[in-house]
């Protein structure tokens, strides 16, 4: 058995679901994933995760030079350190990664999303990128210049996959004060929203609008159904186990002011291809 290396500690953990998502792939062809998704983790759970948004902001501007880095040849973070030869050989963009910093720090300065198409595109900037550096990873034909309606089909469904995960750890995100329900679903608007960030709790009203999220995603995963053909076995495993994660929400009624709800490892080992 090699002995463990800096990096293994950020690659996905036995349990996630990325992790099952790469449990059949060969553990080469999956390196590259792997990295993608830790980095994605990293930045991510910075903004999420933190309970001080200064440390936080300092944070991401250290992961900013340090993905700028990457293309001068000497990032000194393990997932950046990784990354070097994967950006050369899948040529992908500092703007991209930019872009995910740049999405991160706005969930650190906004608490209330006005509009679904605002949510919307917080959750393209997040889960849509990561779709598409997967897939440029893995089946890099998906994302060429010459087929934009395959990545703007890579942004819808991770909008999908955004839905359910901020539905899935929606009391996290009550515990740092954000909460991803658009004000305009709330009859009363930004004084309904703020009324339940004080006092939440289960509600026929808050239900509805859960179930509101839940057909969107599901309406978003069904107008790109036919991307399911061409997409890499990782990237098909993980969208299965997130509709899958959907499904038990819509049929417990969304237990998602208690802790977090996952689905079992039998159930998440049978999923995958």
């Amino acid at each position: 058995m090699r002995a463990l290396t800096p990096l293994d500690t950020y690659l996905s953990k036995r349990g996630d679901d990325f992790y099952y998502a790469c449990l059949k792939t060969p553990a080469a062809k999956a390196f590259p994933a792997k990295v993608i998704q830790a980095l994605w983790e990293w930045v991510v759970q910075i903004s999420e995760a933190s309970k001080d948004p200064e440390i936080a902001q300092k944070k991401l501007a250290w992961c900013r030079q340090d993905i700028d880095s990457i293309y001068l040849g000497n990032p000194t973070h393990p997932i950046t350190q990784a990354l070097v030869p994967i950006v050369q050989a899948c040529q992908i963009r500092q703007s991209q990664l930019a872009a995910l910093i740049e999405a991160s720090t706005l969930t650190l300065s906004t608490q209330l999303f006005e509009t679904q198409a605002s949510l919307n595109q917080h959750y393209q900037h997040l889960g849509g990128l990561r779709l598409t550096l997967l897939s440029q990873v893995l089946t890099p034909h998906l994302v060429h210049p010459a087929h934009p309606a395959q990545e703007k089909a890579l942004h819808t469904l991770g909008i999908a996959q955004e839905i359910i995960r901020h539905l899935q750890f929606f009391k996290k995100h009550l515990m740092h004060q954000r909460l991803y329900l658009p004000l305009e679903t709330f009859s009363d608007g930004e004084q309904g929203a703020y009324a339940f960030l004080s006092n939440p709790g289960p509600s026929p009203v808050i239900t509805a609008l859960f179930q509101h999220q839940a057909q969107l995603a599901l309406d978003l995963f069904s107008a790109e159904s036919h991307l399911e053909t061409h997409i890499h076995p990782i990237i098909f495993n993980d969208l299965k186990l997130s509709r899958q994660m959907l499904g038990y929400l819509i049929k417990e009624q969304f237990p998602v002011l208690d802790q977090p709800p996952l689905l079992s490892p039998i159930r998440r080992l049978w999923a995958v291809v």
